[in-house]
């Protein structure tokens, strides 16, 4: 039954992100959020603070330290663009390598059409980690 119990809240979860990352994130948030300072820091709050209504609303779940565990490695991940160095690590090159222009052309098109898609791939496979986690290992066990 604890399996069935995670599984739905898990699938809950998936959509409440779905919702909050891509329905409600609109693109001032989205280009903003990894800016350094404090524009950067007051975008990806907003963000978090939506995203984490939001899965918590499809949960069903809202105590603090759910909510707590929901947006505070969501903003981490988010302020700092993770799914980057995951994405240069498994590639070895840097993002801004991708964008040079040689020939007045960018010269690296099938890089860059290959890296948007792996890097969305990235950043969603770093939150529903922290999802799965925090849904089997935390409110699992107190269901």
């Amino acid at each position: 039954m604890l399996e069935l119990v995670f599984l739905y809240l898990f699938v809950c979860a998936i959509m409440g992100h779905m919702v909050g990352d891509y329905i409600l994130q609109n693109q001032w948030l989205a280009l903003n959020k990894s800016k350094p300072g404090r524009l950067g820091a007051l975008a990806c709050t907003i963000h978090v603070l939506l995203y984490t209504a939001v899965v918590s609303l499809f949960t069903g779940l809202h105590g603090l330290l759910f909510l707590a565990l929901v947006a505070v490695p969501h903003w981490i991940i988010d302020r700092y663009s993770l799914g980057w160095p995951l994405l240069k690590w498994k590639n070895r090159h840097d993002q801004r390598d991708l964008w040079k222009i040689q020939d007045g052309t960018i010269a690296n098109v099938w890089r860059i059409a290959f890296a948007a898609p792996v890097y969305i791939a990235n950043d969603n496979t770093l939150h529903f980690l922290c999802l799965w986690i925090l849904l089997r290992f935390v409110v699992a066990g107190h269901v």
